[in-house]
């Protein structure tokens, strides 16, 4: 079988990253890579509509300091401004890192000057946005290889395999790009978004090579909180996965996985991943390096997104509800406030579709409350006031852009059309409140993914075996799972026989009256690290909650599914 090298794929990655915030010039090609008829500045300038004194280049180009760059003219206003006009440029021809080089050198004339600060932030940012829907769209790009040399190093510190390499690669990875949002963050902070007014034709952004949105208009302190808000939580995620070991067995789970991708079931996926976690007990612990601060960092980039999104809600109903030439307006829709985002999607004809995202007022209080709760160790919100008010938000936006579209993924419900509050109450539909989260007790002990897993064991990929039990004993297999469903919940035929678990071990659950097509499973720590909280009263409008015991955790994870079960099953 061929080798699956890794090592040159992530690589490759890297060098792109490096490329994409390169100051170098274009050279003959412009911003969207046609080649122009002989490559001059002045011609490039011509044809866009720049005066030919303001030639073109990123603003950071080594040069003697003897030498007449460009002709700059010699007021530095003016040069300012032709630097402000050259981001402009670069910006709606998609060429975001140029466009923030540009912006950039401008500030290093007039570090106070807030159209180029501004600038410079929605360039980086919509350069890390590009930077990301690339490396989200690998995975489906990689097809045809097989397993190389996955060999574990014995010391953290070498590099003595493919796979180490991998994980020094991958943590390096998500780490440059959560630069990159760090760096449109440096540039958010000092701007002052009151009064802000900047106005510009087009910001388009790719996903892949297609333009799936373009903002156009005047940016206004609404737009500013909103992109603050949107930066915020990729910041969170992206150092959130920078946070995160990656040493395991990745050569061989990956090449195994495309050798069996055409027969995916929840068996083989659940196995796959029991493969990882044995093959090295670091991964998806934080990594030793840098885990912890980041995780740190993360807490305080969770409370932004709300904080942000709250000021632009309030700057959008009582300071100004915007006009047709601003990126976005204020509306309502009966008892919702509605955020209409202008966007152009369609390329060809440039056909304007907004982007309108819908808050109800419960929606609002609900994000007021987890923000206050984000600063308040101890206190606990039920699941759809917290995990599922974040959820619901991130999946409606992905909705409106046509984001989820570009995946082969199939959601078990149909959310296509569905507004922010609209899929916040199909989540409601469907997972009870009978979990609760902590999230500022969490915060205090930093922690990897690792934790919030079930307990898994098995020997290897296709026999690994899972401390799972179930109450349908007539269809269980000889692997002790349900024959049917893809070996994860008893079928709605099946006798649920309720029964004690895990007997005989530290683990041990007993009977609880309850019988329940779920697997039970363990956990070192039922509390997840002080984050879960069950509701033992089962009551919505009156919870217990409670730091739950194994049998608890059982009991609040069951009943939150329940709803979710005729969709399992």
């Amino acid at each position: 079988m061929k080798k699956f090298s890794m090592f040159s794929l992530v690589l490759l990655v890297l060098l792109s990253l490096s490329a994409c915030g390169s100051s170098s010039s274009p050279g003959n090609e412009d911003s969207v890579g046609d080649v122009l008829a002989d490559g001059s500045p002045s011609d490039l300038a011509d044809e866009d509509g720049i005066p030919p004194n303001d030639a073109l280049f990123d603003g950071k180009t080594d040069v003697d300091d003897d030498t007449d760059v460009l002709d700059v003219q010699e007021d530095t206003a003016e040069q300012v401004q032709a630097f402000i006009d050259e981001g402009r440029y670069w910006l709606k021809n998609a060429e975001p890192g140029f466009a923030a080089n540009s912006f950039e050198a401008a500030l290093e004339l007039d570090e106070e000057n807030q159209d180029a600060r501004f600038g410079a932030a929605l360039s980086r940012y919509v350069n890390a946005i590009e930077l990301l829907n690339m490396i989200v769209s690998l995975p489906t790009q990689l097809a045809g290889y097989a397993a190389g040399d996955g060999t574990k190093a014995t010391d953290p510190k070498v590099v003595e395999s493919e796979n180490d390499n991998i994980a020094q690669l991958l943590t390096e990875t998500f780490t440059d790009l959560h630069s990159f949002f760090q760096e449109a963050e440096a540039h958010f902070e000092l701007v002052d978004p009151e009064g802000l007014s900047w106005t510009i034709e087009d910001v388009p952004i790719y996903f892949n090579t297609r333009e799936f949105i373009v903002l156009h208009g005047r940016f206004d302190q609404g737009d500013y909180h909103l992109l603050r808000a949107s930066n915020s939580f990729f910041l969170w995620f992206t150092g959130f996965l920078a946070a995160l070991d990656m040493h395991t067995d990745l050569v061989t789970a990956v090449a195994t996985g495309f050798e069996i991708k055409d027969d995916l079931s929840t068996g083989a996926i659940l196995g796959l991943v029991v493969f990882l976690l044995d093959s090295d007990s670091r991964f998806l612990g934080l990594d030793k390096a840098n885990g912890e601060a980041l995780f740190n960092a993360g807490t305080l980039q969770m409370k932004a997104v709300g904080t942000h999104l709250l000021a632009a809600l309030d700057f959008f109903e009582n300071e100004d509800s915007g006009s047709e030439d601003d990126v976005s307006r204020y509306d309502i829709d009966g008892d919702n406030l509605v955020i209409r985002i202008q966007s152009r999607l369609d390329a060809d004809s440039w056909e304007e579709v907004p982007i309108a995202l819908y808050f109800s007022p419960d929606l609002i209080q609900a994000t007021e409350d987890l923000v206050g709760a984000l600063n308040s160790p101890g206190t606990v919100l039920p699941f759809s006031r917290t995990l599922g008010l974040q959820l619901s938000t991130v999946l409606g936006v992905l909705v409106q852009l046509g984001f989820l579209d570009h995946f082969p993924l199939t959601l078990p419900v149909n959310l296509n059309g569905l507004q922010t509050e609209q899929v916040w109450a199909v989540l409601g539909t469907y997972l009870q409140d009978s979990i609760g989260l902590d999230y500022a007790t969490l915060f205090l002990t930093p922690t990897g993914l690792r934790t919030f897993l079930p307990m898994l064991s098995g020997s290897g990929l296709a026999e690994g075996s899972l401390p799972f039990e179930w109450e349908c004993p007539e269809e269980i297999a000889e692997n002790g799972a349900p024959l049917k469903l893809a070996g994860f919940v008893c079928s709605i035929a099946a006798t649920l026989t309720d029964a004690p678990h895990f007997v005989d071990t530290p683990y041990e659950i007993e009977a609880d009256s309850y019988p329940s097509a779920l697997p039970y499973m363990i956990w070192e720590d039922p509390t997840l690290a002080s984050l879960v909280q069950v509701d033992v009263a089962f009551n919505i409008d009156d919870p217990d909650f409670v730091q739950p015991n194994l049998q608890e955790l059982n009991w609040g994870i069951h009943t939150f599914l329940s709803g979710f079960m005729g969709l399992l099953r």
